[in-house]
């Protein structure tokens, strides 16, 4: 919500934090970096499945897809809110936007590949 005010007021050691999308409480980056760790790990040792099957298998068959229509979902409002708000009439407000958000870290470090 603060990336749509024209001014934060912050002290020195403040910090916004991350645009962390949540699903009943479940960070939604924390579901794709569970899902990849699982992924290499059971590639380098497929003796884990057993117990990756049961860590996963906590989530239904498309939340990780779900957690990343969220995360792009959520940073798409907030660079519109930055362009609208904060950066509005600035000639590089789209370009903040993108350095303030970066969703494409999180897709790029952690791509779904349905052939895995």
């Amino acid at each position: 919500m603060a990336c749509a005010c024209k001014e934060i007021f912050m002290g020195k050691e403040s910090n916004i934090g991350p645009i962390d999308p949540q699903f009943g409480g479940i960070p939604a980056h924390g579901v794709i970096a569970e899902f990849h760790e699982a992924l290499e790990v059971v590639k380098k040792d497929p003796d884990s499945i057993p117990i990756w099957q049961v860590i996963i298998g906590k989530y239904h068959p498309t939340f990780v897809g779900e957690c990343r229509n969220a995360i792009m979902l959520a940073s798409g409002i907030v660079k519109n809110w930055l362009a609208t708000g904060m950066f509005e009439g600035d000639a590089t407000a789209a370009k903040k936007g993108q350095l303030f958000t970066r969703s494409d870290v999180i897709i790029e470090r952690f791509p779904y590949s349905p052939s895995v």
